[in-house]
């Protein structure tokens, strides 16, 4: 495929690859997990901290602004908060901490903030009072997070029924699967 907007990660301006090539690694930064959304690509590093690479268009990289990055920046992380898992949608990505709070960042609901507006730095969702997240999963434009109730809860773009809410409404708060039980 083509790589417009640097989401390959070697800082080199290649558009195409047909081989794999390394990204270029922040120095001292061992990657642990990975996940590619439309245009961008995030890790989770061994401390727990998010990196994210390719296009900021709609914030998706995290790092507080919206221009590209053709290598691996640093995700604003909230204080003392150590990401366990992380998932990339088409424009904005999600992480699971280690106490099971939920933090979005990127375009609009499917980032999980109460807006359609662009949340360029790490945004605590909240999923249900008192509940934590065990994963979550980022759709093209919805995310859904299973919390250890066994409850599965989404929001963002409802137009074909992805959110599992009983319509094809779009919610920019998590909504409770109907029907889902344990």
């Amino acid at each position: 495929g083509q790589a417009l907007r640097g989401q390959l990660g070697a800082g080199d301006g290649q558009r195409d690859r047909s081989v794999p090539g390394a990204v270029t690694m922040p120095s001292g930064v061992t990657f642990l997990t990975i996940t590619a959304g439309f245009d961008h690509t995030c890790a989770l590093d061994a401390a727990g901290a998010a990196w994210c690479w390719g296009d900021g268009s709609s914030g998706q990289l995290g790092d507080g602004g919206s221009a590209d990055a053709p290598v691996p920046v640093a995700v604003t992380m909230p204080d003392d908060v150590i990401f366990v898992s992380i998932d990339a949608g088409n424009a904005h990505t999600c992480a699971v901490a280690s106490d099971g709070a939920v933090w979005c960042w990127g375009l609009g609901p499917q980032g999980g903030a109460a807006t359609t507006d662009v949340v360029a730095a790490p945004t605590r969702v909240a999923i249900g009072e008192g509940l934590a997240a065990v994963v979550v999963s980022a759709g093209g434009f919805h995310t859904c997070a299973l919390t250890s109730d066994g409850r599965v809860w989404c929001w963002g773009d409802g137009s074909t029924g992805q959110l599992g809410v009983g319509g094809t409404d779009g919610s920019v708060v998590p909504a409770p699967v109907v029907g889902w039980s344990a």
